[in-house]
């Protein structure tokens, strides 16, 4: 692959001592860094910090061992001047062939899982514990788009399960009052009724196997360790410090903040007749299926459609509640009963309605499953 760059958006802040992370501290800044098989670092403040100063000296010097490279990138995060914590940001532009871009995650401590008196909530989503968070990590800013996973699919021939097995991917079959799959549809054509997506929308109908796939191949890119975050790292960056159902509450509209059941969805002609009876966010963004990623506010780590637009996998194993869960956000698989055959998805997305869309709300798939309303983001480790 010819040396390309990728984005990433980075938070100088350090790790809480509060039970929470502080979303007042959230700060942004961009850097760039090589696509390289043996990667140099190299840091460039950009968006609001751009035309003031470039490249440190010496960053990006050949010679540097990657722990040096990495200790001197770390310390360039903590020296960087705080910035305003506004939540507004750039959209996210799909870059496929300079990958995409990150934000940085700092180590703390948060309450996982929802309380007994948060409305929607499920069992499921309990008991509510104390995780720590000892690493900080990289999210991608934004969901994987249509374009970088054509990207990938173009490279290596890929196949997704859904293309495999002829079966198509998941979606509301209006004749049977139940969800089935549907011979034909794919990630390149979901066949939304009435809308075509681009390649800036977050890609859908991709198993877990199939994104697990994507983050190898861009591991074998870059050098890097990419992967799909835990299911705590998920909802720890969802958060954002928040510890109500949502990041948003209390701010403003929720189609400010997110793509969920709307009165878009609700109006739209084509499926008008099959949402009778459900129930949606009393706004509309414009898009009654997912929308263009980045269209919507962040939270205040900077993540952007954390919550709506589309499910996203988690390394996780199914397990049916929190009862023996790691409480140091590493990935929870076979232990204690887990079901590795389903794998959890958090997020919610387009489809779901508004007493779902939370961040502590949990889904889980079987492996191999695809759906009109099921994307990913990677993590990668830092």
């Amino acid at each position: 692959m010819t040396p390309t760059t990728t984005w990433v958006s980075v938070s100088p802040v350090r790790p809480p001592t509060s039970p929470e992370p502080s979303g007042s501290r959230a700060r942004r800044a961009c850097m760039r860094v090589s696509m390289d098989p043996a990667p140099v670092l190299r840091t460039e403040a950009r968006g609001r910090r751009e035309g003031q100063g470039g490249r440190r000296p010496g960053a990006g010097r050949p010679g540097r061992r990657p722990r040096a490279r990495l200790l001197a990138l770390l310390l360039w995060v903590w020296l960087l001047p705080l910035g305003s914590a506004e939540a507004d940001g750039p959209p996210c532009v799909d870059r496929p062939d300079e990958g995409p871009e990150w934000v940085f995650i700092p180590a703390g401590r948060y309450s996982m899982g929802s309380p007994g008196s948060e409305k929607g909530r499920s069992a499921d989503e309990g008991p509510q514990h104390l995780v720590n968070i000892v690493r900080p990590f990289a999210l991608m800013r934004c969901e994987v788009t249509v374009g970088a996973f054509r990207l990938f699919a173009e490279q290596t021939l890929y196949k997704t399960d859904a293309e495999r097995s002829g079966k198509g991917c998941g979606t509301w079959d209006s004749s049977k009052g139940s969800w089935a799959r549907v011979a034909g549809t794919s990630w390149r054509n979901p066949r939304f009724p009435g809308v075509d997506q681009q390649d800036n929308h977050p890609v859908v109908c991709v198993s877990w196997n199939d994104a697990s796939a994507f983050a190898a191949w861009l591991s074998l890119q870059t050098g890097q360790a990419y992967r799909l975050p835990t299911e705590a790292e998920w909802e720890y960056a969802a958060r954002a410090g928040s510890s109500g159902a949502r990041y948003w509450d209390g701010k403003a509209s929720p189609c400010d903040f997110a793509n969920g059941a709307d009165r878009a969805l609700r109006d739209h002609s084509p499926v008008r007749d099959v949402v009778k009876g459900w129930s949606f966010l009393d706004c509309s963004d414009g898009y009654p299926f997912t929308a263009p990623v980045g269209s919507y506010k962040p939270n205040d780590f900077g993540l952007d459609d954390m919550l709506g637009n589309v499910w996203e996998w988690t390394q996780d194993c199914w397990h049916g509640d929190y009862t023996g869960a790691p409480n140091d956000g590493t990935a929870w698989q076979e232990q204690d009963g887990g079901d590795c055959t389903r794998r959890v998805a958090r997020g919610g997305g387009w489809i779901v309605e508004p007493e779902l869309l939370r961040s502590a709300n949990r889904s889980r798939l079987p492996s191999d499953v695809a759906s009109r309303f099921l994307g990913f983001r990677l993590a990668r480790t830092l």
